[in-house]
């Protein structure tokens, strides 16, 4: 179930009809285990206090495959033996965060379809004075899915981000790295509500994951934050998926600067059942 959810996810990235993959930003490869499994790409732009995320991916695993797109403000696509095609789309605002100098992303509304994945549907989620005030599903979601989670609480829904808006950190180039690191992201789905807690920057030359000695700023360097996974609500206690995730060192993420006044992902990985599930960014 974990690894589904990251190949929908991967497959969702982004929110242009066409699902291209795009020329103008970051661009990714996906594997699992070192299999190779498809590309994505990602861009951020910013227009006053708004700020819209575009991404795309194709993606195949096994028998699996899709294609789709998601924006924050965006769309989505992804091809393999199977298909599945999505569009999503988040907007919002940077606003001042607690750190000097800092802002920090406050989403206003998401929206992601998509069919063949598993059947047709689609997700949305408006946000109102900080926090998500509706979400809906289509087709709805059976009432005995919610059976044996942990049940969402009102005070999880403020502050949250949608996970397209979780990609992105709005920040200098030149900002210090125990700073990109020093936060927690709230990220909400519309079913599970859970925290990327980020700590312990170590800064990297662009292209290595593993760390050491670089310049950072300017778009010289990257820095890597330790990740911690901590579920919230909406999850099913005793999943071996979440227990997996809440491990020490389960979930790695390597920050580079995306666009200006914003980071993103320049390598993500995840572990899975399979083996790690890993975005890194090509160079």
């Amino acid at each position: 179930m974990i690894l589904k959810r990251l190949l929908v996810a991967a497959a969702m990235l982004a929110a242009h009809p066409a699902g291209a993959l795009r020329e103008d930003g970051a661009r990714y490869d996906l594997s699992i285990a070192g299999l190779p499994i498809g590309e994505a790409s990602l861009s951020v732009a910013a227009a006053g206090d708004g700020y819209a995320i575009d991404a795309a991916a194709d993606v195949g695993f096994l028998f699996w495959g899709g294609a789709g797109a998601a924006r924050a403000e965006g769309a989505a696509r992804a091809e393999g033996a199977a298909r599945a095609e999505g569009a999503a789309r988040a907007e919002g605002a940077a606003r001042a965060g607690k750190a000097a100098g800092a802002q920090a992303l406050s989403p206003a509304r998401y929206r992601l379809s998509y069919e063949g994945v598993s059947r047709p549907g689609s997700v949305s989620i408006d946000f109102a004075q900080g926090r998500a005030s509706a979400w809906t599903f289509a087709p709805p979601i059976p009432p005995e899915f919610a059976e044996g989670r942990v049940a969402l609480k009102p005070s999880d829904l403020d502050g949250v981000l949608d996970p397209l808006s979780a990609l992105v950190i709005a920040a200098p180039a030149d900002v210090d790295p125990d700073t990109l690191c020093r936060r927690v992201l709230p990220v909400f789905s519309g079913v599970t509500r859970f925290d990327l807690a980020l700590e312990g920057a170590q800064t990297a030359a662009l292209g290595d994951a593993a760390g050491g000695a670089a310049r950072v700023g300017a778009g010289a360097g990257a820095v890597s934050c330790a990740v911690r996974y901590r579920p919230v609500s909406g999850h099913r206690e005793g999943s071996p998926g979440v227990a997996r995730l809440t491990r020490p060192g389960a979930v790695a993420l390597t920050l580079a600067p995306l666009g200006a006044g914003f980071w993103g992902p320049e390598r993500v990985a995840v572990q899975t059942r399979f083996g790690a599930f890993e975005i890194t960014r090509r160079r």
